[in-house]
């Protein structure tokens, strides 16, 4: 037992010795890339360069702590051709200009006294023409306040516009994003711009297709033409329908306002599968008003719940073609409406049953 004891001691003592032997001194150079230590801890000027491009980043330490970063890949305006840099207090952001790590974006912020002043990017930020920073946003309390500020995560990229601090439009970049391979898609784009009445929504692939809120109002345009529209009721059925789905084993229901087609040719030939869904579900939400970050991102990778039947209500707020669906435990019964009125009763019948009703009284 001390025998095994004094091994162990001993090989923790030469464990020691050679960790105190193999401390970092000096400097070390890699291809270009230098690193500087002093008694193992970074100290000196440390220089990082990209092997596929001319990008260098110059960082200056003393006893591990971070002092200042030199930067030779962006420019703040054109024809300037120095080096921009920031400066650390306490290991943190102080004064000057600092990248920000959002994928492969080109984002720079810019401090003074430890706080975020201004924000500096490309005109197009996914171009990759050149890297001078010509587009200026100011900061308070932190947030963008005045400019353009982006939101990136696993399915969108989100380029805010913001004045005085309001959100007056929002450029939703539609592609998919893998976390080890960030690319962008310039295919299409869904544009919201946000007004006193609603917002009109736009699609990068088909400009001349509008989805406009304006109020209580729900409408498609092409080519300045109205092709549909909903209104909304308040809290009645009237002029409604309501959509029952399972999914899972659980039964809900929406109730969206009916909508009114104006120019059918003009839907079936010219509006977008994406606006239209945009459509579709806003007129489930009251006042047509929805948290659009989270609205978006369903949409954009849309997995969309299709009803196995609906129940249409008259202007008084009756049912008028249809079925109205409840459940009962595992089964579900229905009320057959037609014309307004009631045609048959189904009782304890599979979700599938009632669809293949729906589908031989109605189609």
């Amino acid at each position: 037992m001390l025998k095994n004891m004094l091994s162990i001691v001993l090989i923790c003592t030469i464990s020691s010795i050679v960790s105190q032997n193999d401390t970092k001194n000096g400097i070390y150079d890699d291809d270009g890339n230098i690193s500087s230590y002093k008694n193992g801890k970074l100290h000196g000027k440390q220089v990082k360069k990209e092997s596929y491009s001319e990008k260098i980043e110059t960082s200056y330490y003393n006893n591990r702590e971070i002092l200042k970063k030199e930067y030779n890949y962006f420019l703040l305006e054109k024809n300037n051709s120095k080096h921009t840099a920031g400066i650390y207090k306490n290991g943190k952001p102080y004064k000057g200009y600092f990248p920000q790590n959002i994928k492969e974006l080109l984002i720079v912020d810019y401090y003074e006294k430890g706080k975020k002043k201004i924000q500096y990017l490309k005109e197009n930020v996914l171009s990759n023409k050149n890297d001078i920073l010509s587009v200026k946003s100011t900061y308070k309390k932190d947030q963008i306040y005045d400019g353009v500020c982006h939101e990136i995560d696993k399915k969108h990229l989100v380029i805010n516009h913001l004045k005085k601090g309001k959100l007056i439009k929002q450029v939703y970049w539609v592609f998919p994003v893998d976390d080890d391979n960030f690319e962008i898609d310039y295919d299409n784009a869904i544009t919201i711009a946000y007004n006193d009445n609603g917002f009109i929504i736009t699609e990068k692939n088909e400009p001349r297709a509008k989805l406009i809120r304006d109020k209580n109002k729900l409408f498609i345009f092409f080519d300045d033409k109205e092709v549909i529209r909903s209104i909304q009721t308040g809290n009645t059925l009237k002029n409604k329908e309501v959509l029952f789905y399972e999914k899972n084993g659980i039964f809900h229901r929406k109730v969206k306002d009916q909508s009114l087609m104006l120019y059918p040719e003009e839907y079936d030939t010219n509006i977008s599968n994406k606006l239209f869904s945009m459509y579709d579900e806003l007129s489930c939400y009251k006042n047509y008003t929805v948290n659009m970050n989270t609205f978006m991102e369903g949409l954009t990778y849309p997995k969309y719940e299709v009803p196995f039947v609906k129940i249409s209500y008259d202007n008084n707020s009756n049912p008028k073609r249809g079925i109205i669906v409840t459940q009962k435990g595992k089964k579900y019964s229905g009320k057959v409406y037609k014309k307004g009125k009631l045609s048959r009763i189904l009782n304890k019948v599979s979700k599938d049953s009632i669809n293949n009703t729906y589908r031989k009284e109605f189609f």
